[in-house]
């Protein structure tokens, strides 16, 4: 006996298309849903780690402000507030030198900006700071001093800096940084009282 001839209807056509796409569908659902879950995760954000303190001069080159040690020559010079300094060799022409760096007390409270603006011209012009003899040469140097204007930087970057220029223009060629304060005043929390008079 032969079997019957099967009859396409259309009814069975659609229901025959119908489960194609669905598994079509479904297929691709699960072809990208894997590709997306397999996708790499979104990188932590690292945290930022303080800047170690330098332990000697900087060699040529540029620096950010808070990676000077004290002793570097700078060409060009505009601020001690900038964010960046081109450190130059010392013997050639330039524009400033920081002279100093000192540290403040981290532990002892934030005096404030404006207690420290007013101590900085009396830390940046302490004996020592600058060598006289090797300044001799230049007599219109200008000290300016940058020093910490908020707490988290009074914890995290506890230096002030002090930068020497020439008023004149005249460009420095020499190392004119001292060895440093000999009685190095650490900047006070609070202002040094007048005295009674």
């Amino acid at each position: 006996m032969d079997e019957p001839e099967r009859v396409q209807t259309p009814a069975r056509l659609a229901w025959a298309a119908g489960i194609l796409l669905a598994s079509v569908i479904l297929f691709s659902l699960f072809f990208f849903g894997q590709r997306l879950g397999s996708s790499p995760a979104v990188p932590a954000t690292p945290t930022p780690t303080p800047t170690p303190a330098p332990t000697a001069a900087q060699a040529p080159g540029v620096h950010v402000w808070n990676t000077l040690f004290g002793g570097e020559c700078l060409q060009p010079y505009n601020s001690p507030w900038d964010h960046d300094f081109t450190v130059v060799d010392c013997a050639t022409p330039h524009a400033a030198q920081l002279a100093y760096r000192g540290t403040v007390d981290p532990t002892a409270a934030f005096p404030g900006e404006k207690a420290l603006a007013g101590q900085i011209n009396d830390l940046c012009t302490a004996p020592g700071i600058i060598d006289l003899a090797a300044a001799r040469d230049y007599p219109h140097l200008v000290m300016q001093g940058s020093y910490p204007i908020t707490q988290t930087q009074w914890e995290e970057n506890p230096y002030y800096y002090c930068f020497v220029s020439s008023s004149s223009g005249q460009p420095l060629t020499a190392d004119i940084a001292g060895p440093g304060p000999t009685d190095e005043p650490a900047p006070s929390a609070a202002p040094t009282p007048a005295p009674a008079g």
